[in-house]
């Protein structure tokens, strides 16, 4: 219920776990948006609070943004505007927690997005400082323990210059990031996510290969083919029938040995 809306997410970082966000303000109307693009100076991001992903339901605000074309556009009264976070490279990373407060956190890793959707993640995350890595380890366990977590939690993370972490989102289920686990680790998010679930102690979040996973979106699936007997590779067809474009139609998880 807490990651569903984003207004109440955001809150809820900002007050329960105290970590950094970005400013976001609450837009039930045009004037609020007027009001709240006044407060952030620079370009921001109009969001609808629940059902977006892979860039849907959001669009960019900038100084000469028509903003009654853009609350038009984005077809809801339940909106948040975020200020855009000029950042070094966005990070995820994934913890699950049992019935008796254990955690294991993965990795964190480097995610490349191309037309708002994951294109590639990079475990680990590519010369990552070990006060960047346990940062985010820590704002990992926090929100964990505050959510009462029983389950698998995926954090997105903003990196900045000045080597600050910023949380974008979370997201309770096994995730696109987490995908590199399935070939990376001892125990994967999906076998992790049922472990708390029904109570097995949780499994090593051990790395045992360097993993680039790349998404297959729309016709990328064709390229599975010709991976298919790589030794180095790792391909996954999700079955989908239909292949269009922005869809997933599966993943590589290519390993660096």
């Amino acid at each position: 219920s807490i990651s569903q809306d984003r207004l109440i997410e955001k809150k809820f970082l900002l007050d329960k776990t105290k970590v950094q966000t970005a400013k976001f303000y609450e837009c039930n109307s045009y004037e609020d948006l007027v009001n709240a693009k006044n407060l952030i100076k620079g370009s921001s991001v109009l969001k609808t609070r629940r059902f977006g992903y892979d860039g849907k339901g959001q669009i960019k605000i900038n100084y000469d943004t028509d903003l009654l074309e853009a609350w038009k556009s984005v077809g809801s009264n339940k909106l948040i505007l975020e200020e855009f976070v000029p950042f070094k490279r966005e990070l995820s990373i994934i913890i699950a927690r049992d019935h008796n407060n254990n955690v294991q956190v993965y990795d964190t890793v480097e995610n490349k997005h191309k037309n708002h959707i994951l294109d590639q993640t990079i475990a680990p995350a590519p010369g990552i400082s070990d006060k960047i890595a346990q940062s985010a380890k820590k704002i990992a366990i926090n929100i964990a323990n505050e959510l009462d977590l029983i389950g698998i939690l995926a954090i997105e993370l903003f990196e900045l210059n000045n080597g600050d972490l910023i949380v974008n989102e979370i997201a309770p289920r096994p995730h696109n990031s987490g995908h590199w686990t399935m070939d990376g680790c001892v125990t994967d998010q999906f076998e992790q996510a049922v472990r708390a679930a029904v109570g097995i102690n949780l499994g090593s979040t051990e790395r045992l290969f360097d993993i680039v996973m790349q998404n297959l979106i729309g016709k990328d699936i064709y390229i599975a083919d010709n991976l298919i007997n790589d030794p180095n590779c790792r391909v996954y067809r999700y079955g989908k029938k239909e292949v269009r474009p922005g869809r997933k139609m599966g993943h590589i998880n290519h390993l660096i040995r």
